[in-house]
């Protein structure tokens, strides 16, 4: 689950940028970001 994932991410540092977001058939995305500020995708089918 891209939620959880997400929710680690933040707690170690990094920060939520777009929380869980439902894209059809092709699931759920999130972005995070790193403590360098970095962008990372997180996708999940639930």
């Amino acid at each position: 689950d891209c939620a959880t994932e997400a929710s680690l991410a933040a707690a170690n540092g990094g920060a939520l940028q777009v929380p869980k977001m439902d894209i059809g058939e092709h699931g759920f995305i999130s972005v995070v970001s790193d403590t360098e500020g970095n962008m990372i995708g997180l996708h999940s089918m639930s």
